[in-house]
């Protein structure tokens, strides 16, 4: 078996699993172990104010994003995405560029 949440072993399982980077991943969590878990697995998090604890607990952790509703997560989500597909297309920019350079 796997450590118990705090410990991120079974999460970083997962990803590999699924060949999830944890740069591509975002953690939800209504409490203080959600909030733990992220921090140790280096995760950005998303403190759900809705959930099993108020928002004053969830700061404490410092989570990149704080929700109140579950639809507030998906325009999060979609607005993360908009920025990855900006960076790769930007990183192709360059590296056509710079291919184009050494011709």
């Amino acid at each position: 078996g796997y450590p118990t949440k705090p410990d991120p072993s079974l999460l970083f399982e997962v990803l590999s699993q699924l060949h999830v980077h944890h740069e591509e991943v975002i953690y939800v969590g209504d409490g203080e172990t959600d909030m733990e878990v992220a921090n140790n697995a280096n995760l950005k998090k998303i403190g759900c104010a809705y959930g099993y604890r108020n928002i004053d607990i969830l700061n404490i952790y410092n989570p990149d994003f704080v929700v109140n509703s579950p639809l507030e997560i998906i325009q999060i989500i979609k607005e993360m995405n908009t920025v990855i597909e900006d960076e790769v297309i930007e990183d192709n920019d360059d590296a056509s560029q710079a291919s184009n350079e050494q011709l």
